[in-house]
């Protein structure tokens, strides 16, 4: 089960984000707690990838053939962090730098075009809900 949920038994610390409504231990990664919160958000960043395959690919090393482009990472990232609020707003502006230098370079090298093109409408949806309109274009 790749994003397993508190109990009782399992975990004595919950933290529980009144944003979203979700529950997880002290032990799931933050990308783990990114990526939930980004899945709860998904439709305001018009994303429709299949989630399961996403789920999946999250988790598989960079190396592997099916692994997430970073660029589509950091993308999710900056989404969930746009969110959230709380600590994760501090990062904006680093997943911000990062999806874009990551996305030149994805398109550069033509290297997970699917991924660049998911990352960019992420990335578009994040900047209309700024108001920032000419960065989105």
């Amino acid at each position: 089960m790749p994003f397993p949920l508190c109990s009782a038994t399992t975990c004595e610390h919950r933290v529980l984000n009144p944003t979203v409504g979700l529950s997880w231990c002290a032990n799931v990664s933050s990308a783990d707690r990114r990526i939930r919160i980004f899945l709860a958000f998904r439709p305001h960043f018009h994303f429709y990838m299949h989630i399961p395959t996403f789920l999946y690919n999250s988790r598989v090393p960079s190396s592997h053939p099916g692994a997430i482009h970073p660029a589509l990472m950091n993308a999710v990232y900056l989404a969930a962090c746009s969110c959230a609020g709380g600590i994760f707003w501090e990062l904006e502006s680093v997943f911000l730098e990062r999806t874009r230098r990551q996305l030149e370079e994805a398109l550069a090298f033509a290297d997970r075009l699917t991924h660049f093109l998911w990352g960019n409408v992420i990335l578009t949806s994040y900047y209309l809900r700024y108001g920032r309109s000419v960065e989105a274009q």
